[in-house]
């Protein structure tokens, strides 16, 4: 499932707690670049390279801003896979 690879990326660099992790999962919260808690723009680079080797997805001008929050970054990764 997209949403739970994808979800895995950020428990991997912050500690999230299990009532986020549902609430992010059934898009009730978001969290996003520079707003949630150490997630600066070096923790940024480490998520965009893990999501470009989990997801098969390169990064370029016109796709990088879907990734400055979570919400965006499922929604897009779900269009590009779905067609691809």
């Amino acid at each position: 499932m997209i949403e739970n690879k994808f979800l895995k990326i950020f428990e991997k660099n912050f500690k999230i707690e299990k009532k986020l992790k549902v609430q992010l999962l059934k898009n009730k919260k978001n969290i996003k670049l520079n707003s949630f808690r150490d997630w600066d723009s070096m923790k940024h680079v480490a998520i965009l390279s893990e999501i470009e080797k989990t997801f098969k997805i390169k990064f370029n001008d016109k796709n990088l801003s879907f990734f400055n929050d979570f919400q965006s970054g499922i929604r897009y990764i779900k269009r590009t896979i779905k067609n691809n």
